[in-house]
């Protein structure tokens, strides 16, 4: 999978930190139930697309997050190498980790039980863009 380039602005949050609210907020008569009698929390740390930073960045989160209590789950990481890194921890700590970006299909394994990912692995990708080629403009012949 390649690498997306790091971003690592306060507004690659926004969307996470408005999810936040609103699911903390019990009043407002959306999605009050969802999630009753919890209070969600946000602790970060930029794994910057690297399998260093991704392991230092769980590990930071997972045992020294919030006075030491750790986190619950990991969302992230952008980049598959960096998700690596981390779910290899998270499998350790039996902590579940989602991301929305990491591609790779290593990550399918029965190495990283605790990974799951809201996108298509590579492999998936790759055969999806072949089908839709060849059904779509008629190439016969496709690699991937």
């Amino acid at each position: 999978s390649g690498e997306l380039m790091h971003l690592g602005r306060a507004e690659d949050l926004t969307s996470v930190l408005m999810a936040i609210q609103e699911i903390n907020n019990k009043t407002d008569g959306v999605a009050d139930d969802l999630l009753p009698n919890t209070q969600l929390l946000l602790s970060y740390h930029d794994s910057r697309c690297d399998p260093d930073f991704g392991f230092d960045a769980a590990y930071e989160l997972l045992r020294r997050a919030f006075g030491g209590a750790g986190v619950h789950a990991l969302i992230g990481a952008l980049c598959s190498s960096a998700s690596i890194s981390a779910a290899r921890l998270s499998a350790l700590a039996d902590t579940p980790q989602v991301s929305h970006a990491s591609t790779s299909p290593e990550l399918s394994g029965d190495d990283f039980p605790f990974f799951a990912r809201v996108v298509s692995s590579d492999s998936l990708l790759s055969v999806g863009l072949a089908e839709t080629t060849r059904n779509l403009l008629g190439i016969k012949r496709v690699a991937t």
